[in-house]
């Protein structure tokens, strides 16, 4: 994606763009096939416009079943941004790490299982920490003009 100029969404009232000039969000959207990919946006117009840019190296799967006994998707609410004095950092949640797999349980698989060591199948997860449950923080930060 080439960084441009995007009308703004959200709902920034008029209160707030008059006391600022410069605002920044981070979101997460499916531009490209279907992974989140983290972009860090900045407006210079109090909100009116937008210019997003990339930010995460790897796009990642939202939908992995890694709640609930393994059985719900959950992405996790852990998005935000902080800029001060020039220099931004937004962190968000990531399942680059979550390591795919089946489910014994499963009689219709779904293709967002994660790994899981079931013997017999309705027995308990023997390999919680094996890579299955890798949901992450990631980060980035960024001096700007």
């Amino acid at each position: 994606m080439t960084p441009g100029p995007i009308r703004s969404t959200l709902p920034i009232g008029p209160r707030a763009t008059e006391r600022m000039a410069r605002a920044h969000v981070v979101c997460q959207h499916p531009r490209e096939c279907d992974v989140l990919n983290t972009f860090i946006a900045i407006s210079q117009d109090g909100g009116l416009t937008w210019s997003p840019t990339k930010v995460s190296t790897v796009g990642h799967q939202p939908q992995y079943e890694i709640f609930g006994v393994a059985e719900v998707p959950f992405h996790g609410d852990y998005l935000t941004v902080d800029a001060n004095g020039g220099v931004v950092f937004g962190v968000w949640t990531d399942n680059r790490d979550v390591v795919p797999g089946t489910d014994p349980r499963d009689i219709a698989p779904d293709g967002f299982d994660v790994l899981q060591c079931r013997e017999p199948p309705d027995s308990p997860d023997t390999c919680f920490n094996a890579g299955g449950r890798n949901q992450n923080i990631y980060g980035f930060g960024a001096t700007l003009p």
